[in-house]
């Protein structure tokens, strides 16, 4: 019964002439029933919407820090140290979907979803911690040659 693609994708896959808003009745409208609703390779968006879900919460720290020394006219020493850190918690759920058997048989041969019966649903759950740093050391020479500059940096 999952595709594993949002609502919306559902919701562009339904021809413009069909009014979506009269499927709405999941519980009672048999054409918006799992086994009623006129699509057999996209779910009713509406059933999605009451049985399947997504929640995802990340949070992110960036930082930075560039400190600088210039101990001779000629010579710049810095250095830049960078830090991404981020946690990301994850929990999806798709409810049980069990289709009668005149869904199942596929009765038009065009590979209904309902031959997957019973679907039993699914849940998962993750969690994740991510920690990137990065650190550059420079040091630039600057010397001047009448009219002309040079510059070196080295890292």
């Amino acid at each position: 019964m999952s595709q594993n693609r949002p609502v919306y994708w559902n919701v562009l896959n339904t021809p413009q002439h069909v009014p979506l808003s009269a499927y709405k009745d999941i519980d009672n409208n048999p054409f918006a029933s799992v086994d009623g609703f006129y699509n057999a390779y996209y779910p009713n968006p509406y059933w999605q919407l009451e049985h399947s879900r997504i929640m995802k919460d990340r949070t992110d720290f960036l930082g930075s820090v560039n400190l600088s020394f210039k101990p001779a006219e000629w010579l710049e020493l810095s250095n830049r140290t960078g830090l991404v850190y981020n946690t990301t918690n994850f929990n999806d759920y798709v409810d049980e979907a069990v289709y009668t058997p005149y869904s199942k048989s596929d009765p038009w041969g065009g590979g209904h979803m309902g031959q997957q019966t019973p679907y039993s649903g699914q849940s998962s759950y993750y969690m994740r911690n991510q920690l990137n740093m990065t650190n550059d050391f420079l040091a630039k020479l600057s010397k001047d040659f009448g009219n002309f500059n040079a510059k070196l940096i080295l890292g």
